[in-house]
């Protein structure tokens, strides 16, 4: 199977440096490039199998399509949409969160 592109929102940028910056604040250094390990393979596992992910929250918060997928070892849900030619990345959120109320337009 051939995987597709991934687009990542700017909220989904500013996601990720603050997920960066909060390991970083913590001084644990090897866990934000763990991280990053770790969300690489996510994102390589949802561009190969985009149907993979739960549509769980996606359903709650009423948008459809919207799928989540866990950033193995870490405590993240990459959230995105299946799009034709693309996964577009909308969010990278902690699972304690109020996933569909952080997510709902």
């Amino acid at each position: 199977m051939t995987s597709l592109p991934y687009r990542l929102r700017d909220a989904a940028r500013r996601d990720v440096i603050d997920i960066l910056d909060h390991y970083v604040d913590e001084g644990a250094e090897a866990s934000a490039y763990g991280f990053l390990g770790a969300l690489a393979g996510a994102y390589a596992t949802i561009t190969e199998y985009p149907a993979i992910g739960s549509g769980r929250h996606g359903e709650a918060a009423g948008i459809e399509g919207l799928r989540t997928w866990p950033v193995a070892g870490f405590p993240f849900l990459v959230c995105y949409v299946h799009k034709n030619d693309e996964i577009d990345v909308w969010r990278v959120l902690h699972m304690r969160r109020d996933v569909p109320g952080t997510l709902a337009p």
